[in-house]
């Protein structure tokens, strides 16, 4: 509640900022996807994880500003593209709709037709976005009887059916209607969050408010968030509202804060931030808004346009009287919607604090595992001094985690936190002095690279990860970092070394083809073959013995021999 009051006016006018810069004004396809991992880099470096409220990306932008983020993003990015170059994306078909066929902007209100002849779109309602078991077989045999491939879910909660031949629409009809669904209708575009229904962070029942909110017959988009985070997009609803609690005459009361005029569509814009008025009263507030623009708007005049028009302190007065809450009146604005008890934010799950340990732990090693990701593709790319920048910074993370679990401060320097280590968790003190000793390392490497120690280092960094992990798991017994630890089974990262396969050639073409690529490696790096097993890969092996090439280890695969080799002059 502090927070909101001390950040709203900054907030306002950072997303208002927000809609002044793209990161990129343009990007092709084949760039796309490390585009989008340099922005999820930012959110996982910078943003806040230890106050939930402010760990989003809109939050970067008011730290930075718009020109800051862009710099920051533009530091990511020349990070991801090369990392990213060489990896299959999806290849998009772009292609026309029918000719004077639309489904206006946003998720589909009616059947329309598609460009293919004869096939349309068939929108299902889902109020809130609640559907049963027996209604989703039941959609399943429908599509089962007709023929039907492809059903899809909608940013307002509900589902399409594709292909939908153009005859077979009543009869599509008829047999949602025995499921109690149908198509939507004026006034269902609802969209609510769980709320506290099943969120830890919800604050108030927005699915029990939503349940009861309609778009009215001018069919208005009626976004509820159970709290500030904004799940259901409030900033972006005709009519929006998010909960949150406020403190008046000595009693929290639930409030519902008001957003006005939002369009997340083509030519829109966020909506106005208007009032924050008592949950039970929040109905009464949106009917009011309701009837005004049904009286009041020109002829073919969107709400977003209407809004516009009116402007934000009309608003303030239209609900002004609803906002005011006497001492006589805490009785009546003590409950939230389907609560009888007094109102109280509640504590789901691990609770706020156990949650951001919690996060910040898991975030820092995930983080780690992107910086393998990274430390593997430079390796391959033979930038040897940005491979190293991503061993020292997996050293800094999985670091920084143990130091944190063990109650000390955030520090950078990997020297630091290894004392930290050593002193925070006597039982596990060896951590610390392994990552001291990383640290010497990583020193020699940036003044000179050397294959050996790099190799040597990148193994002994993957197992003390694994290692590490272990510890903060034992702490924290909530924690699951599975996902994000390397795999160390065999003793060797075979992502950290160079793996060329050569099992489509035959003797001699896939000795000529290994002898060509090691002239592409410097003296002492370590390169691995794959060739088809038996004769071939003993040939192929005494010849680059017979080279000078030295054979550090031959693995049977199958159909297949994995030969390591380190290249001599």
């Amino acid at each position: 509640m502090d927070l909101e009051k001390e950040l709203d006016s900054e907030i306002e006018k950072g997303l208002t900022n927000i809609l002044d810069f793209f990161v990129e004004e343009f990007i092709e396809e084949k760039d796309l996807l490390a585009s989008m991992e340099a922005v999820i880099a930012l959110h996982n470096r910078y943003s806040d994880r230890k106050k939930r409220a402010k760990s989003r990306i809109k939050f970067l932008v008011d730290r930075f500003g718009p020109a800051g983020f862009v710099e920051k993003y533009r530091e990511e990015y020349a990070r991801t593209k090369p990392v990213l170059a060489d990896v299959a994306y999806p290849k998009g078909k772009w292609v026309e709709g029918a000719p004077g066929n639309t489904c206006g902007a946003g998720a589909p209100r009616q059947i329309f037709a598609q460009k293919q002849p004869g096939l349309n779109v068939f929108p299902i309602s889902i109020p809130i976005g609640d559907i049963t078991a027996p209604q989703l077989r039941g959609i399943a045999a429908i599509m089962r009887k007709e023929s039907l491939v492809d059903v899809r879910t909608t940013q307002d909660q509900d589902l399409t059916l594709v292909d939908v031949l153009t005859e077979r629409i009543p009869a599509i009809r008829d047999a949602l209607g025995k499921l109690q669904l149908g198509e939507p209708v004026a006034g269902d575009d609802v969209v609510a969050c769980p709320g506290t229904s099943t969120c830890r962070l919800g604050i108030t029942s927005s699915k029990v408010i939503g349940a009861k909110l309609n778009g009215s017959a001018a069919d208005l988009r009626i976004r509820a968030s159970g709290c500030h985070n904004g799940c259901a997009q409030p900033e972006t609803g005709d009519i929006g509202i998010y909960g949150e609690g406020k403190r008046l005459h000595g009693k929290l009361i639930p409030h519902y804060q008001l957003y006005i005029g939002g369009d997340g569509r083509s030519n829109g814009g966020i909506g106005m931030k208007s009032s924050a008025i008592p949950a039970v009263r929040i109905e009464t507030a949106i009917t009011r808004i309701q009837r005004s623009y049904i009286k009041d708007r020109n002829n073919g005049e969107s709400f977003f346009q209407w809004s516009r028009k009116k402007g934000k302190e009309f608003f303030g007065e239209l609900v002004a009287d609803l906002t005011i809450v006497n001492p006589e009146d805490i009785a009546s604005v003590l409950h939230d919607h389907g609560d009888e008890n007094a109102f109280r934010v509640l504590q789901l799950g691990g609770g706020e604090c156990a949650g951001a340990a919690q996060e910040t732990v898991a975030a820092n090693f995930a983080e780690a595992a992107n910086e393998r990701n990274y430390r593997n593709a430079f390796l391959l790319q033979r930038k040897y001094s940005e491979a190293v920048e991503c061993a020292e910074e997996i050293a800094r993370r999985v670091g920084q985690s143990l130091s944190f679990l063990g109650g000390q401060k955030i520090e950078n320097d990997l020297h630091t936190i290894a004392g930290q280590i050593e002193q925070a968790l006597p039982g596990n003190a060896g951590l610390g002095k392994k990552l001291d000793q990383y640290a010497n390392s990583l020193k020699k490497l940036t003044e000179k690279f050397d294959a050996d120690l790099f190799s040597k280092l990148v193994r002994d960094m993957d197992i003390w990860t694994v290692e590490a992990a272990m510890v903060c798991q034992g702490i924290d017994k909530q924690l699951d970092l599975s996902a994000s630890i390397p795999d160390v089974s065999s003793g060797r990262q075979d992502q950290a070394t160079n793996i060329i396969d050569l099992t489509s050639y035959g003797c001699p073409l896939h000795y000529i083809k290994a002898r060509n690529e090691l002239r592409k490696f410097n003296e002492g790096e370590v390169i691995e073959f794959l060739f088809t097993a038996g004769e071939p890969a003993e040939q192929v092996s005494s010849s680059l013995e017979s080279d000078g090439h030295h054979i550090l280890a031959k693995e049977e695969q199958g159909t297949k021999t994995r030969i390591r080799v380190r290249k001599a002059v």
